[in-house]
């Protein structure tokens, strides 16, 4: 079967590390637990960006069964549409999310063999798995070169005009009401801070200098599947282009660890990258 330009299906991918004992003595890796992360990162990444890609296909199958099965309509929403476009939504921020925990990880460890002293095995440098944010991938990784192409691309992923777009699906859906997909109205009653709606002028109370908070009537529109496709579909692309940085960054540690080693991985990217 040919393979479709619209997913990554990442190939499996061996790094081909030595074991311990049969490094070179100036191999860095030994008793590092690097490569082990490295290789875990290299599938899990591609496993969730080809997660969302299948979703998106999914979606564009569904609505075309819709279109052509008006009188289903309701019945493909609510059986296969919702789930698929739920959890497509969702994704973006899922995936920069183990973008961080996995390069604060190799970064912490690359870290560790350079012997300055400058950087220990604590929790102040890299916490607990279950605490692991951006905050602690930036100052573990701020030193290494690829860090900053990459957290600029990672920067666009689940960024401000995807909100917009989609609502701020995924933290409204997590902690208030998400707004509804392809049919359906709700939030008919809001309250906000002035400062969150550029449009709203300011609601203070001149007499004690108090900003007072605006409320909002009226429901908020659903989410065209269409939309939907459109906007998560922008954002598989960057994170298939954070992808290839981050296997960059990766390049650059391996360099670092195993300066005398002649295989492994080799990225070029292109300027359409």
């Amino acid at each position: 079967m040919e393979e479709s330009e619209d997913l990554l299906f990442e190939k499996f991918y061996t790094l081909k590390v030595s074991q311990p004992h049969d490094l070179p003595d100036n191999g860095r890796l030994v008793q590092s637990p690097y490569a082990a992360f490295l290789d875990d990162a290299l599938m899990d990444i591609p496993n969730e960006l080809n997660k969302m890609a299948i979703n998106i296909l999914k979606l564009n199958v569904w609505m075309d069964v819709m279109r052509d099965h008006p009188d289903q309509r309701e019945n493909i929403l609510f059986d296969f549409i919702f789930p698929i476009a739920h959890i497509t939504l969702m994704s973006p921020y899922t995936i920069k999310q183990r973008f961080f925990f996995w390069t604060a990880h190799l970064s912490h460890q690359a870290n560790l063999t350079k012997g300055s002293g400058d950087w220990v095995d604590d929790f102040n440098n890299l916490p607990a798995d279950k605490h692991i944010k951006e905050e602690h991938a930036n100052r573990a990784s701020k030193d290494w070169l690829g860090w900053k192409p990459l957290i600029k691309c990672l920067n666009r992923i689940d960024a401000s005009d995807y909100k917009k777009q989609t609502g701020d699906y995924r933290n409204s859906y997590t902690h208030r009401y998400s707004p509804a997909i392809e049919i359906g109205c709700n939030r008919f009653y809001t309250r906000h801070h002035p400062q969150d709606l550029s449009h709203t002028p300011e609601m203070k109370d001149w007499a004690s200098g108090r900003i007072g908070p605006v409320y909002g009537l009226g429901g908020s529109k659903s989410l065209p599947v269409g939309n939907i496709v459109d906007s998560c579909s922008k954002q598989l692309n960057i994170a298939r282009k954070s992808y290839r940085l981050f296997r960059v960054l990766a390049e650059e540690q391996l360099q670092y660890l195993l300066p005398n080693r002649k295989d492994g991985m080799r990225i070029e990217l292109s300027e359409e990258s």
